[in-house]
């Protein structure tokens, strides 16, 4: 009897654990549930007629009242206004589609790639200049993707976004200590949208040996509301001389980026090679318009101490155009061929390095004419021709397909520290000359 009490109470007991369990997770579903009806109706999309009429006209006034230039404000107004009678907007009904379409008028309208809306998360949001990253590439390890060095002693450093972080400073400061004892540096900015004026004053302040004025800053009364002097205890001494340094830049290339590179240019310390960039000169600030959406708008313009102006819509103009593709090598061929002046002893290794790079990026033309005339044997060694393609073997070895670094001298892709130069007399080939990397070099006679 009492066994069966005990396994009575067993069950019970095992029934009203279940029922509590259940209860639980009844509950939790329920809150779960409430929060997310909560904040379904917090972030609605959806917008009405009359907040679409009264979000445009309401942005405008304030574009109006904070605008860089007040002139280019009023035409812009005037003609969004006139949209905005003719009907343009009346279908939208999602406010992210809202923001999408008066943001793109408005830049298409200005020429100001900085114009724009955001959506609020809430009403009680408050308004930020800040963009949050939304790709790796902007955010990971805070925007800094690369930093090596190169074959020849050459600093490679591309990061993506100028962070607003103090951690980013850390990271910058490892970086550009780590390059520090290169001989020249490569710095990318193809795929950098800007960001932060504290890390961009940080970072130039590494390439001056002195406190320097950076730049000022005007309102749209063309007062100057504050400037940007380099930070003197954050001076390099590597960088800070002269040292040669070369800045990547693309359409892309947006801003604080522009910045950066647009400084450094103008001061004589570093070489633009690629293309022009964006054209975003503006300071950017954030303003909240109403509830539903809150406004990016250019509020002041920087001011170089150098051309006493700036790049707005125009871009960075490169000293070395070349397309976004070929910049690093155009680049690093450049910085390899002045250190060959610099450093005279090491001119045959520089030059090398050069060579094999421009051979990846231009083609050399033989007449077929003359690659017949290479021809033959040559003790052991034999050129042969393939398919219009000019081959190098040595006897019982893998045959080499040759790349023309010009009308006599070859390298071999695959086999870089070695290069066949075409001796000739008379306009014939009488011998081949094997070249070394390390400077080594055997003549081989042209025996048929």
């Amino acid at each position: 009897m009492l066994r069966i009490t005990e396994s009575r109470k067993v069950k019970r007991l095992t029934r009203i654990c279940s029922f509590l369990i259940l209860t639980i997770a009844l509950n939790i579903t329920s809150i779960f549930a409430n929060s997310n009806v909560h904040n379904s109706a917090k972030t609605s999309p959806q917008m009405t007629k009359q907040q679409v009429h009264s979000s445009v006209k309401e942005t405008l006034k304030l574009l109006n009242e904070v605008y860089i230039y007040p002139d280019k404000a009023k035409k812009v107004s005037n003609t969004i206004s006139g949209y905005l009678a003719d009907g343009k907007y009346d279908d939208i009904k999602d406010k992210f589609e809202f923001s999408r379409k008066l943001s793109n008028d408005l830049q298409q309208i200005s020429g100001d790639g900085h114009l724009g809306l955001q959506v609020a998360r809430s009403a009680s949001q408050k308004p930020t200049h800040i963009l949050r990253p939304t790709i790796g590439k902007q955010k990971n390890n805070y925007a800094f993707e690369r930093v090596e060095v190169l074959d020849g002693n050459i600093g490679y450093l591309k990061f993506n976004k100028f962070n607003h972080l103090d951690e980013a400073q850390n990271v910058a400061s490892l970086a550009l200590q780590f390059l520090q004892s290169t001989d020249a540096l490569i710095i990318d900015l193809r795929e950098n949208i800007g960001g932060s004026p504290k890390l961009l004053t940080y970072m130039l302040s590494h390439f001056f040996n002195e406190e320097t004025l950076l730049w000022e800053i005007l309102d749209r009364n063309n007062e100057v509301v504050r400037s940007a002097n380099t930070r003197p205890e954050l001076s390099n001494k590597r960088f800070s001389s002269d040292f040669p340094i070369y800045i990547l830049t693309s359409k892309e290339t947006y801003s604080a980026a522009e910045y950066f590179a647009y400084t450094l240019k103008h001061f004589g310390k570093a070489t633009i090679i690629g293309n022009h960039s964006g054209g975003g000169a503006h300071m950017v600030m954030s303003n909240k318009i109403n509830d539903l959406f809150h406004g990016r708008f250019s509020q002041a313009r920087p001011v170089n101490p150098i051309t006493q102006s700036d790049w707005e819509g125009v871009g960075v103009k490169p000293d070395v155009k070349t397309p976004q593709n070929k910049a690093l090598e155009t680049a690093y061929i450049d910085a390899l061929e002045n250190l060959t002046v610099k450093y005279p002893e090491d001119k045959y290794t520089y030059q090398w390095r050069a060579d094999s790079l421009k051979a990846k990026t231009t083609d050399v033309t033989i007449p077929v004419k003359k690659l017949e005339s290479y021809v033959g044997l040559y003790g052991e060694r034999e050129l042969s021709i393939i398919n219009g393609e000019l081959y190098y073997q040595l006897k019982g070895r893998e045959k080499y397909k040759l790349k023309a670094l010009s009308e006599d001298l070859f390298m071999l892709p695959n086999l870089d520290y070695y290069r066949v130069k075409i001796i000739e007399e008379n306009g014939k080939a009488v011998a081949l000359m094997g070249l070394c990397d390390d400077g080594r070099s055997t003549k081989y006679t042209k025996t048929s």
